[in-house]
C-alpha cells in the first residue's frame, strides 16, 4: 500500500475530524471509499 498526502483548508480538516469523532470513526474510512470510487472511474457501488 502506498501513502498519499492531501492538502485542505484547516477549517475543513477540523470539521471532518469532528464529524469522524461524532460518527465514532476515522477519516481513513471515507477516504478509502473515495479512493475506490476514483479507481472505478467515479462509478458508485450498485445498491
Amino acid at each position: 500500500m502506498k501513502s498519499i498526502t492531501f492538502s485542505a483548508d484547516d477549517k475543513l480538516i477540523e470539521a471532518a475530524w469532528e464529524r469522524a469523532r461524532t460518527e465514532q470513526t476515522t477519516l481513513n474510512k471515507p477516504a478509502a471509499g473515495w479512493r475506490i470510487m476514483c479507481g472505478r472511474n467515479n462509478k458508485p457501488d450498485p445498491p
